[in-house]
């Protein structure tokens, strides 16, 4: 007895254009550019993905994940879908802290780890993690080991 199986077509559909200056991200300063002013006024996190091509340009943006106040859980399969389908060489990713303090928790720390992890594995390289705070003013880099304020917070990660 035959049986019929689905046959599916993938197909991104684009919401809508976003201005920004930043032609090319060549440090965690130009992503926070983007992430500030993309997630500015945002009340709950917002869990956000960039994907670049060969030479670092941001070819889309994705909100993977809307959290709450404090809090906002995200999967890396949530992350990585939308960068597979964008055929991106690598990925940024970045949320805000509605209360203004850029500190990495124990959860953006762990996330990081896992998103690196996935993306080795997918040949999808995570380059960044930025958390937001201060209404854009100020921001840390989990991978990069830099902040605004230049404090290094994560020698652990590479």
């Amino acid at each position: 007895m035959s049986v019929f199986i689905p046959v599916y077509r993938l197909q991104l559909v684009r919401d809508a254009n976003f201005r920004t200056e930043a032609k090319q991200i060549r440090e965690p300063r130009d992503v926070a550019a983007i992430l500030s002013a993309y997630l500015a006024g945002a009340d709950r996190e917002h869990f956000v993905v960039l994907t670049l091509d060969t030479k670092g340009r941001v070819t889309g943006l994705h909100t993977a994940a809307v959290g709450t106040l404090d809090n906002v859980d995200v999967h890396p399969r949530d992350v990585f879908k939308f960068a597979i389908a964008m055929n991106a060489f690598a990925i940024i990713v970045g949320h805000v802290h509605p209360s203004g303090d850029p500190e990495p928790s124990r959860q953006d720390r762990a996330i990081t780890r896992r998103l690196i992890e996935a993306g080795d594995l997918l040949g999808i390289p995570l380059w960044d993690h930025l958390v937001i705070g201060d209404n854009g003013s100020s921001y840390v880099s989990l991978t990069q080991g830099v902040s605004h304020s230049a404090r290094s917070v994560v020698a652990e990660f590479r």
